[in-house]
């Protein structure tokens, strides 16, 4: 008896746990996708809106432009919103203000001015601070737990479900058999 109800216990708390990480994941890539669409559209907006006035300030959720070049600010604003922000961590590279994150916008800027391609710069960085660095890592032995793990989970928690469902046991019936109805005929005739 109780080695069922840990059991049941213990799938619960798996089927919970798996559901938790697969909606995290979920909403980390959602917010990452989000962050890089809505940083790449402010880029350009600033950068147009920079291009008219030149006393314009940046907004404290973007970075302010350095370089003169606006070919070359494009280019960083679209790398760096794919990269993470190693302090922040929930932010990216484009939209963190932390001293850190501004020396790797330089940095990142200093390579586009040396004529890398975004895949060089993208490569220089994953090499010097790992996979962490990138808001999608890539598909490869290390990360397959992390791109796998939801669905897994997942799979796993619809097939405990449906057994459960399955072998649910059949409701009994609400009638009372002939010894059940005297019982209760002889409880109410002793009132």
């Amino acid at each position: 008896m109780y080695q069922q109800f840990f059991t049941s216990s213990i799938i619960k708390w798996l089927t919970t746990l798996g559901l938790l990480v697969s909606l995290l994941i979920a909403f980390n890539l959602a917010n990452a996708s989000t962050s890089s669409s809505s940083s790449a559209s402010s880029s350009s907006s600033s950068s147009s809106s920079s291009s008219s006035s030149s006393s314009s300030s940046p907004s404290s959720s973007e970075a302010s432009p350095l370089a003169q070049n606006p070919v070359v600010e494009k280019r960083l604003i679209a790398i760096s919103a794919e990269l993470r922000c190693l302090v922040c961590q929930n932010e990216s590279l484009a939209a963190s203000q932390a001293e850190l994150a501004i020396d790797l916008r330089n940095q990142v800027r200093e390579l586009i001015i040396d004529n890398k391609t975004d895949q060089e710069i993208l490569n220089y960085l994953t090499t010097r601070y790992g996979d962490f660095v990138l808001y999608r890592p890539p598909f490869k032995p290390l990360t397959w737990v992390l791109w796998t793990a939801p669905a897994i989970l997942a799979a796993v928690g619809a097939f405990i479900l449906f057994r459960r469902i399955r072998k649910k046991p059949t409701t009994t019936s609400n009638q009372l058999n002939a010894d059940e109805i005297a019982k209760a005929q002889s409880l109410l005739n002793d009132r």
